[in-house]
């Protein structure tokens, strides 16, 4: 399905389409289906979800969709593209779980048809669907790069610090990754700050900088754009959450250790166990 906007300024243009079970696609005809809405959602630190809106003249295209339903996988994909249509610069496809649609059926007569709401999210939430036990050993990034091996992604993973042996107990991979390693995730530098998203349908685990390119927006040829400043750095939630500093006193009931530590502006997130005190032979 091709749907386009703002031709004054250009074209930017929506395509999407289904895969059935065979691998087989099903693209949108937009003479059967009407792209009404479109809503993206993309978090650095968990799944990215899309809300899919479109009305569809032809009730034989819910057919298709019920066979793509049929599959353990359901798979919606669907990628943007900007430009003229002799000089068309497309984004990759973007793979997205079916989690739930909804077809209405409005209208009458040759107007009647369905409106059919599709909810949507990466593969963090197929990841999601199996708990696991097991026992995890090695670094963070090494945890990571397993458990995106075993859910057969794709990864961009930061080399970390620290050797660890975490059990994975009745929690899935995503919740796993998100709760007990994105804490510890500290790189070779001393740097924490780790985020966790699914971008390109690569999966990511990595400080903001990592492999970063330089972007470059001229705003005033952009006749679009609206730029707008706001400065948070007084806000109560921020100054609650430590933004002045912290002061962090550690005990080690092993060893009966005490150790006062300040914040450093030069680092982010919390210090590990192993900035505090030597470690144990094993950190469960």
């Amino acid at each position: 399905m091709t749907q386009p906007t703002q031709p004054s300024e250009g074209f930017a243009v929506v395509q999407y389409q289904l895969v059935l079970p065979q691998k087989q696609t099903v693209v949108f005809d937009p003479n059967r289906l009407i792209l009404l809405n479109a809503e993206i959602k993309d978090d650095v630190y968990g799944a990215g979800t899309g809300l899919h809106t479109f009305q569809a003249t032809d009730p034989a295209f819910l057919e298709s969709l019920k066979q793509v339903m049929s599959n353990a996988d359901p798979m919606l994909e669907f990628r943007l593209g900007f430009g003229t249509p002799k000089d068309m610069y497309w984004l990759p496809w973007q793979q997205h779980i079916i989690t739930n649609y909804d077809a209405t059926y409005t209208g009458t007569g040759a107007d009647a048809g369905h409106l059919l709401v599709i909810n949507s999210a990466n593969s963090l939430v197929r990841a999601a669907r199996v708990t696991k036990i097991t026992a995890r050993k090695g670094t963070v990034a090494e945890i990571v790069t397993a458990i995106a091996a075993e859910n057969k992604l794709a990864a961009v993973v930061e080399p970390t610090d620290g050797q660890f042996l975490l059990y994975q107990s009745f929690v899935d991979d995503s919740q796993f990754i998100g709760e007990r390693l994105l804490k510890r995730a500290v790189t070779t530098k001393g740097r924490a700050g780790f985020y966790f998203y699914i971008r390109d349908n690569v999966l990511h685990f990595h400080t903001p900088d990592y492999q970063a390119t330089v972007v470059q927006l001229n705003y005033y040829k952009s006749t679009g754009t609206q730029l707008t400043v706001a400065d948070i750095s007084q806000t109560q939630s921020l100054w609650d959450a430590g933004v002045a500093g912290v002061r962090l006193t550690a005990h080690d009931p092993y060893s009966g250790q005490t150790k006062e530590i300040d914040s450093d502006p030069n680092e982010a997130g919390w210090p590990t166990r192993s900035t505090c005190f030597p470690p144990s032979p094993t950190d469960s």
